[in-house]
C-alpha cells in the first residue's frame, strides 16, 4: 500500500501546529522570566527583633508596627537583650524577620561568626544543637576589628543584608563631677560600668580601653535583672566610678544624667582620631546649651562618638517587604535629630554589611511621587512590573541583536568569497584562461562547502551557492581558445 502524498492543506496544518508549540513554549519561558523577575508574593506578617524594654530599639518597634500596619502588614515585635541576640535571632531564626543593630556589633559579630567557622573547619570545636547563639556571648569571641591592618577581618557570610543606617546613638562616659578625670585615659584603675556583655557598649568600652592601653580598668558585670535606671542609681551611689552607655540625650536615663549636677559627661578631644582609626564610629558633637538653655547643660560642646543603628534582615527577604520597610523606616526617621539634619536618615551607609539590592535602588532612586496616591501593595506591584517589563525588553533587544553579532564573522567570509566571484565575472570579457577561472570557482566552492552557516545566514547562503553555479555555467561557455593551451 503506497502513501499518499501530504497535501498543501495537511502541510499548512502542520505547519501551524510548529508555530503555535513554538509560540507557547516561548510564552511559557517568558511567563517563568516574569514570574522570576517579580519575585513571589509577599508575607502579609513580619517579626522585628527590638531590644530591651526602655531601650530606643524597643520604643522604635511600635512606630514601625503601625507604618507596617498601614500598607496592610502585621509586625509580631519581639523584645530583646539587644543587637547581638537580634542579629543571631536573624541568622538562626526563620520567616520573615527583621532587627536593629549597632554598627560596632555587627563588625563585632562578624569577627565571632568567622572565628567560629574556622574553628569548626579545622576540628577544634564540635557545636551541638543549640550552641550557635553561645558562640557569641562571650568576651574572648566578642571582639573588635578596628581600621588597623593587622584587626581587619574578611566579612564573614552571615547570610544577611543591610537595609540602611537608621540613626545615630552617641556613645556616653560619664564620671563623678567632682572626680578629677578630664580624658578617658585618665580612668586608669577605676571600677566602671561598661554595658552589658554582648552590649554594642560593651564592645566600644572594650575598644577604648584596650587602645589607650588601660588595662587596670575593671568592668562591673551586670546581672540580667537589673535595669539602665539600676546601674544609674548604682553610679550615683558611687558603687562604680565611671558609667559606658550608649542612647539619645532626650532618653530618660541619659536626661536624668545629663541634669544631675553631681555628675558630668566626658568630652573625646580625640574624637576624629577614633572616627579614622575604627570604621564603626563617627565623630559628633553636642553643641553648648542643647539640653538646656536656661541651665546651660552642657556648659561646653561635647565631643562624642556614635554608632549607626541598622536595619537588618536575611538576604532573601521578600524584596516587598524591604519596600514596606524602607517605607516604614523613611517615614519613623525622616525628622531631624540633635546628632543629624532632616532627611539625613534613613541613608544607604550599610557599614559593615553589604546593603540589600532592593534598598540600594530606594536610596539611589527613591519611590516615585506617584506612589503617594495609590495604596502600596498596588504602587509596589507595579513598581517590580516595570522593572520587570524593561528587565524583558533589555532581554529581548539582546536577543535580537546576539543573531547578527554570531552571524557577523560569517558574513565577513561570504562577502571576501563574493569579491573573488566578482573578479571572475568580470574577466569574462578578458584574457584570463577559461581553467584559471573554473579552477578559482572551484576553489571558492570548496571553501564554502565546509562553512558553519548561522540560521539567519541561510538564504544568503544559497543563494550564495547559487551565484557560484551560475558563473561556473556562463564560464564554461566560453569558447576553447580561452584555455590558454599552446599549439
Amino acid at each position: 500500500m503506497t502513501q499518499k502524498p501530504a497535501t498543501a492543506s495537511t502541510r499548512t496544518s502542520r505547519s501551524a501546529r510548529s508555530i503555535a508549540l513554538r509560540l507557547a513554549a516561548v510564552a511559557l519561558l517568558l511567563s517563568v522570566l516574569f514570574v522570576t523577575l517579580i519575585g513571589p508574593p509577599a508575607p502579609s506578617e513580619i517579626t522585628i527583633y527590638t531590644g530591651p524594654e526602655g531601650s530606643m530599639f524597643s520604643e522604635g518597634g511600635p512606630d514601625y508596627a503601625e507604618a507596617l500596619a498601614r500598607n496592610g502588614i502585621e509586625a509580631r515585635l519581639v523584645e530583646t537583650q539587644g543587637s547581638l541576640e537580634n542579629l543571631d535571632s536573624l541568622v538562626h531564626g526563620d520567616g520573615p524577620r527583621v532587627g536593629f543593630a549597632e554598627s560596632a556589633l555587627i563588625r563585632s559579630y562578624q569577627r565571632a561568626f568567622a572565628d567560629s567557622v574556622t574553628a569548626e573547619n579545622e576540628g577544634e570545636v564540635e557545636p551541638g544543637p543549640g550552641e550557635a547563639e553561645g558562640d557569641f556571648g562571650g568576651s574572648s569571641t566578642v571582639a573588635v576589628a578596628d581600621g588597623d591592618p593587622e584587626l581587619k577581618v574578611e566579612e564573614a557570610e552571615l547570610g544577611l543584608k543591610s537595609l540602611g543606617a537608621l540613626y545615630l546613638e552617641p556613645f556616653w562616659v560619664f564620671v563623678p563631677a567632682g572626680r578629677a578625670v578630664e580624658d578617658e585615659r585618665e580612668l586608669e584603675g577605676l571600677l566602671v560600668f561598661g554595658g552589658r556583655e554582648g552590649s554594642g557598649t560593651r564592645v566600644l568600652a572594650e575598644a577604648l580601653l584596650r587602645v589607650n592601653g588601660l588595662d587596670s580598668v575593671q568592668i562591673y558585670e551586670v546581672s540580667a535583672e537589673q535595669s539602665e535606671e539600676d546601674i544609674a542609681d548604682m553610679f550615683r551611689r558611687g558603687d562604680v566610678e565611671a558609667l559606658f552607655t550608649m542612647g539619645s540625650p532626650r532618653s530618660p536615663v541619659i536626661q536624668q544624667l545629663l541634669l544631675d549636677p553631681r555628675i558630668r559627661p566626658l568630652s573625646f578631644d580625640r574624637a576624629e582620631a577614633y572616627d579614622r582609626r575604627f570604621d564603626f564610629v563617627t565623630a559628633v558633637s553636642l553643641p553648648e546649651g542643647t539640653i538646656d538653655f536656661e541651665a546651660n547643660i552642657p556648659p561646653e560642646e561635647l565631643k562624642l562618638l556614635a554608632s549607626s543603628i541598622q536595619l537588618v534582615a536575611p538576604d532573601d527577604l521578600n524584596p516587598v517587604l524591604v519596600d514596606a520597610l524602607l517605607d516604614a523606616a523613611s517615614e519613623v526617621h525622616k525628622g531631624s535629630t540633635l546628632f543629624s539634619a532632616r532627611g539625613s536618615y534613613p541613608n544607604g551607609d550599610p557599614a559593615s554589611l553589604p546593603l540589600d539590592p532592593t534598598a540600594e535602588r530606594f536610596y539611589s532612586e527613591g519611590f516615585a511621587k506617584w506612589r503617594s496616591y495609590v495604596p502600596f501593595w498596588l504602587a509596589t506591584w507595579v513598581d517590580r512590573f516595570a522593572v520587570a517589563v524593561g528587565a524583558l525588553a533589555a532581554a529581548g533587544f539582546f536577543l535580537s541583536v546576539l543573531p547578527r553579532v554570531v552571524a557577523w564573522p560569517f558574513g565577513l567570509l561570504l562577502n571576501r568569497m563574493t569579491r573573488r566571484i566578482i573578479g571572475v565575472e568580470q574577466e569574462l570579457s578578458g584574457t584570463r584562461p577559461k581553467q584559471e577561472l573554473l579552477a578559482e570557482l572551484e576553489a571558492v566552492d570548496a571553501e564554502s562547502a565546509h562553512l558553519w552557516v548561522p540560521p539567519t545566514e541561510r538564504v544568503a547562503y544559497l543563494e550564495f551557492r547559487q551565484l557560484i553555479d551560475d558563473t561556473r555555467s556562463r564560464v564554461e561557455e566560453l569558447p576553447d581558445s580561452r584555455s590558454g593551451s599552446t599549439d
